[in-house]
């Protein structure tokens, strides 16, 4: 769950994850766009400069739809049920560039992560990257970054409010006390909704196809941010195996947590391991491993992730059964070797150098590294081959209850602050990432340098991108995919089209696994200023308190069934029904949102 008040978000663009991973290439080039009213019922712009003008053939019949029938089969089909035959509506383009006066907006967000900073440009900066340069020289306007490190995000982004000095373009607003509404009952930014029915087609069109408007409003309608939108979820990051260690141990792939023991045991006497699984510091690494338990993503360094709702009623995993049995889990691996006695001092952005340094036997990563790490002649001169695994679970034919990709539909958005001088030309901006020109950008490049357009008139990565000496296919592009700008995400399709059979095997595999998502609650939670100051006054104690619980129960420090009792009761004293009831009140908000 990603309720909108607390967890600040990554860049956007190339679709840095917003919980706890770094899916650098999940963005996506959207062909099939479609222009249509937003929401449904609001009028499309008239033509202008912004869109191109339709011809006499277009203005008489949508693409794909037949011309009017002869007056005798109207009349015999009038009494007839209407078609399901839908009209093929056009793509928005827009002249370039967007303005005649060079223009320049300021965009507060997240630093380039570690493994992107390198390919950015000469100072590791969004600034300097080749993409973002030539955003400014197609469209006249040049995105000036103000990059804040992911660690130290909260105590700028609050200095940086308290100034009152704001950027043009702010992410992180979700983490504004009150949220979203009160940043804008306070002055800080502007009520979108009017820039996005009358001024952004593309986005509107891609809210449809996403069909994502309720996830994009707050609870009286009104649109605060501007989001990157996917077409739909994939499960892209799960467990990776050494599968050349598999092989030559004659171990079968596991698929539930004793076989997991089992086979962590044997790949750690088999090749004299240090441990065999690679945790990060955050308790679960992803939620294909606490899946199997019923339980949602326990991402514990991200606020709320715990809250899930059955059949209508919020709970929290921190006191459930479930997550008693997942810790017991979790200690016996630890007491057995099987994970690093220091894993809660290990950094996610290790896991490569571990896994392909032959220092873990299975790690938690990205389904596209599986691509980069198998093409690699050097770890391949060793005989390195990883693949994935199935996702865990308790017993066989089980069926899950959660989403297994954290981040649904609607990701990480920016605010137009009320400082910005010129919100109509901010927004056409942001709208012009939504069409199939801007995605192109966002997703593919540089046209003739990172990427051609073949014969079938789809774009492909041009030879300069996959044999640079030296340095891997995902680092060569990333100097000319454009980050910054939200822009639409047609996963299945950029996957297939960018990565090979290994990544997209474990994409395969891993999104198969049988899900109802019966408990999820959706992503688009939004507090009231009053629950948001009750639920800021109490979760920080009550996640804080469980974090070092959990560390102890892992770690044996505590007997589990000695001290669990005490330690609910702890939770609940600390005020986690006073969480839960806050979020129960902005879920039913929802569901009443949703069905208007």
């Amino acid at each position: 769950m990603r309720i909108r008040w607390g967890a600040f978000p990554p860049p956007i663009g190339i679709g840095v994850n917003i919980k706890n991973r770094i899916a650098a290439l999940l963005a996506v080039l959207a062909l099939t766009a479609s222009l249509t009213a937003c929401g449904g019922n609001a009028a499309a712009p008239a033509s202008s400069s912004t869109t191109v003008d339709k011809t006499e053939e277009q203005q008489t019949s949508a693409p794909g739809v037949e011309a009017s029938a002869p007056a005798e089969e109207q009349e015999a089909s009038a009494a007839e049920p209407a078609s399901d035959v839908q009209e093929v509506p056009e793509p928005v383009v827009y002249e370039l560039p967007l303005t005649d006066t060079p223009t320049t907006f300021t965009v507060y967000t997240t630093a380039a992560p570690g493994f992107m900073s390198p390919y950015l440009g000469p100072d590791g900066s969004y600034n300097s990257a080749e993409s973002t340069k030539n955003f400014a020289e197609l469209t006249g306007v040049t995105l000036q970054f103000i990059e804040i490190d992911m660690m130290s995000f909260s105590q700028n982004f609050n200095l940086m409010i308290a100034s009152g000095d704001y950027p043009d373009l702010i992410s992180g607003v979700d983490g504004y006390a009150g949220g979203y509404t009160k940043a804008m009952d306070d002055g800080v930014i502007i009520d979108l909704t009017d820039y996005v029915e009358n001024d952004m087609p593309a986005y509107c069109q891609r809210l449809d196809e996403a069909d994502a408007w309720k996830d994009v409003m707050n609870d009286e309608g009104q649109m605060l941010a501007i989001y990157s939108l996917n077409s739909e979820t994939i499960v892209d990051r799960g467990p990776v195996v050494r599968k050349d260690w598999m092989n030559a141990l004659n171990l079968e792939e596991p698929t539930d947590y004793d076989g997991w023991t089992e086979m962590g045991k044997a790949l750690m006497n088999g090749y004299n391991l240090p441990y065999a699984f690679y945790f990060s510091n955050v308790i679960n690494p992803s939620i294909t491993l606490s899946a199997g338990f019923d339980l949602p993503g326990l991402d514990m360094s991200a606020s709320g992730t715990h809250f899930y709702q059955k059949d209508g009623q919020v709970e929290s995993a921190l006191v459930s059964d479930n997550f008693k049995d997942f810790l017991s889990l979790l200690h016996e691996w630890y007491a057995l070797g099987l994970i690093s006695k220091d894993f809660f001092t290990q950094q996610s952005m290790d896991v490569k150098n571990v896994f392909a340094g032959d220092g873990c036997g299975v790690c938690w990563d990205n389904a596209d590294f599986i691509t980069e790490d198998n093409t690699n002649a050097e770890l391949a001169a060793k005989g390195f081959y990883c693949t994935a695994l199935p996702i865990p679970t308790r017993e066989e034919g089980q069926t899950l209850h959660y989403s297994l990709n954290m981040d649904g539909a609607v990701q990480a958005g920016l605010c137009v602050s009320t400082a910005c001088e010129d919100p109509e030309l901010l927004v056409k901006t942001m709208d012009f990432s939504f069409t199939d020109q801007g995605a192109l950008l966002s997703n593919y490049g540089i046209d003739g340098i990172s990427y051609e357009m073949n014969a079938e008139g789809k774009p492909r990565w041009t030879e300069a991108m996959t044999n640079v000496e030296g340095q891997t296919f995902r680092a060569t592009i990333l100097t000319y995919i454009l980050n910054g700008l939200p822009t639409y995400v047609d996963v299945k399709k950029y996957w297939s089209e960018t990565f090979d059979e290994d990544s997209l095997y474990a994409v395969e595999l891993w999104s198969d696994t049988p899900t109802d998502k019966a408990y999820d609650l959706p992503s688009a939670l939004f507090f009231t200023s009053e629950e948001s100051s009750v639920y800021a006054t109490k979760i920080t104690d009550v996640e804080t308190y469980a974090n070092e619980y959990i560390l102890t129960c892992i770690t044996g420090d505590a007997d589990i069934d000695a001290t669990w009792d005490d330690y609910a009761e702890k939770v609940w004293s600390l005020g986690l029904q006073d969480c839960i009831d806050a979020t129960q009140n902005a879920y039913e908000r929802y569901l009443s949102r949703s069905e208007a």
